[in-house]
């Protein structure tokens, strides 16, 4: 078996939902609390972003995180240890595509029923912000929400894939765990010469910014059929590479 199941994983660790629980619950009350202290100190906006918008940016953040983590967090990490040890031989042997089975073999819920604490806070921003959340605006939202997924396993699973070609990728994926960070900053405070780059090539405003964007109606058609592209085109080059790391792949026994 390439992972326990998360149900076994539950057992044998009672406390593993509790401490994933009460630290989602301090991320995103030191989150909410830093942005809060610069509005106390005086500032009207962050990068023409209100309060109640800044707050429900970091409530999409939480929800688009712990759906990436329900789906893939037991599982990403594991790859560069599989190819490593040459435990990926058992994956290659079964009918299903290898790709997809090393990234969601074992699903994880405490961390979507964690991703709850989130939830108030959406819809007060949702409230303080006057928001009728339409079917049309419901429907557009779940597209973005699933763009920021998908880019953020994007953004996981390439650093992972690079254990074909080099043995230590911790750095890497540590570097790219970093930059991804950023996904919870409003995307004006950045220099509007970096747009096109953290839209594009690094995509990391996809990933809550555009879902944000989504549900307060700035954001175009042009743009969310832009965002799934770009999704697409992310989730296409790992493909890409997964499959030239696995033509240089060559297990223990030979």
């Amino acid at each position: 078996m390439l992972a326990k199941h998360s149900s076994v994983r539950a057992m044998q660790y009672p406390m593993t939902f509790w401490s994933i629980f009460f630290g989602s619950v301090g991320e995103l009350l030191v989150q909410v609390l830093f942005f809060s202290l610069i509005y106390l100190a005086g500032a009207t906006s962050i990068g023409g972003w209100s309060v109640a918008e800044v707050i429900l940016l970091q409530a999409m953040t939480g929800i688009v995180a712990s759906i990436e983590l329900f789906l893939f967090g037991a599982n990403i990490g594991q790859i560069p240890r599989l190819i490593r040890t040459g435990r990926l031989d058992k994956a290659l042997l079964l009918p299903i595509n290898t790709q997809l089975l090393l990234s969601c073999y074992t699903l994880s819920p405490e961390w979507l029923i964690s991703g709850l604490v989130n939830v108030p806070l959406l819809v007060w921003a949702v409230r303080q912000l006057e928001i009728k959340m339409t079917l049309g605006l419901w429907l557009h939202t779940s597209l973005l929400v699933f763009v920021g997924v998908t880019v953020s396993y994007a953004l996981s699973f390439i650093p992972a894939t690079l254990a074909f070609w080099k043995e230590n990728i911790f750095s890497v994926q540590a570097l790219v765990s970093e930059v991804v960070n950023f996904r919870n900053y409003p995307i004006s405070i950045f220099p509007a010469k970096y747009h096109w780059l953290i839209m594009h090539v690094f995509p990391i405003a996809l990933i809550s910014n555009f879902p944000t964007l989504a549900i307060t109606s700035q954001l175009t058609a042009y743009q969310s059929g832009v965002a799934v592209i770009t999704a697409l085109a992310l989730l296409a080059l790992t493909r890409i590479i997964f499959h030239k790391g696995l033509a240089r792949y060559t297990s223990p026994g030979g």
